[in-house]
């Protein structure tokens, strides 16, 4: 599947086209019609993923946390959790989940006022009552 076409539908549609009518320009525009389709399955599968694993039910800021990228600061994370190399290795790209440590250190589900760690997607902070940017900031 060709990625320019995903990330041409994805852009359509934030900017309010509709799906169809992003199609339809990679249509007119001589793209094969198999790799639209693909590309319109692969953006339904990212939509399907986010519902399913993202706390989409809840207020949220969306992923908070950033991943470890830092070789150095990997190979810290690997001597205190051994388990995580072979994640990173075959799971995370290279990279450590934050969202990972954040359960593997006892934070999912923590709450301060209205604020929690979500326990469907430890790297989201969901709003369960009025709280605002500045009471999680």
């Amino acid at each position: 599947m060709r990625d320019d076409i995903l990330e041409g539908l994805k852009l359509a549609v934030s900017k309010g086209e509709t799906l169809q009518n992003a199609m339809m320009s990679f249509y007119n525009s001589g793209y094969p019609k198999e790799e639209i389709e693909e590309a319109r399955q692969k953006y339904y599968s990212h939509i399907e993923y986010r519902k399913t694993h993202h706390p989409m039910e809840y207020p949220n800021c969306g992923s908070v946390f950033k991943n470890i990228f830092n070789k150095n600061q990997i190979e810290k994370v690997f001597s205190v959790f051994p388990e995580t190399k072979e994640l990173s290795e075959n799971k995370w790209y290279g990279k450590v989940s934050i969202g990972y440590l954040i359960k593997k250190l006892g934070f999912s589900g923590f709450k301060i006022g209205q604020a929690q760690v979500s326990e469907k997607h430890n790297n989201f902070i969901i709003n369960l009552g009025n709280e605002k940017f500045l009471d999680v900031y």
